[in-house]
């Protein structure tokens, strides 16, 4: 027998048992109950879920806003000119939340609609047209501003107003006297 084989042979073989290994502490106790670290981020998780779920319910139950915007300020002052109704410029922004509100409320409103037939109603985002809220003064938002044919300020509200609210203001809201002339010059 080779010596390398009697070697093996006379090495004795060690049965004793091993170290006892050490687990990590367990997650969760013997009634099943989660360990005290993992709450908090479990109430986050949840309180997440619940803002995402409001945001997205609520945006599909949200009526639709029914005033027919003109697209920007010169064609509402042509329009204006042209027909002898005021403009109706609002001065609002996506990140405003009681413009949100407006647009969800007050112009999703049918009596707001027929009270903003007799105007040209034109709304601007404060962030996109910068110029315009410094020159009419849109320094809050939401600001509504009534313009004359003429391109004269005639009435300015600041802040939210509900749909009844918003009636009754048009409705007070100064009218220009005179027509503009439909002959041609």
């Amino acid at each position: 027998m080779p010596a390398y084989q009697a070697d093996l042979i006379a090495t004795p073989v060690s049965c004793t048992r091993p170290a006892q290994l050490e687990l990590p502490p367990r997650r969760f106790n013997n009634a099943g109950a989660m360990n005290a670290n993992l709450k908090p981020l479990l109430v986050i998780f949840a309180a997440i879920l619940l803002v995402v779920g409001y945001s997205v319910y609520s945006r599909a139950t949200r009526k639709p806003e029914v005033i027919p915007w003109v697209a920007d300020l010169a064609t509402a002052k042509a329009e204006s000119a042209k027909t002898g109704r005021p403009v109706f410029a609002y001065f609002t922004a996506d990140w405003c939340p009681p413009c949100q509100q407006m647009k969800a409320t007050t112009f999703a409103d049918d009596g707001v609609k027929r009270a903003l037939e007799s105007y040209v109603p034109v709304k601007i985002d404060v962030d996109r047209h910068t110029g315009l809220a410094g020159q009419y003064g849109a320094h809050a938002i939401p600001t509504m501003v009534v313009i004359d044919p003429a391109g004269n300020e005639k009435a300015r509200m600041v802040g939210y107003l509900d749909p009844d609210d918003m009636i009754k203001w048009l409705g007070a809201a100064p009218r220009p006297t005179t027509m503009p002339s439909t002959q041609p010059q």
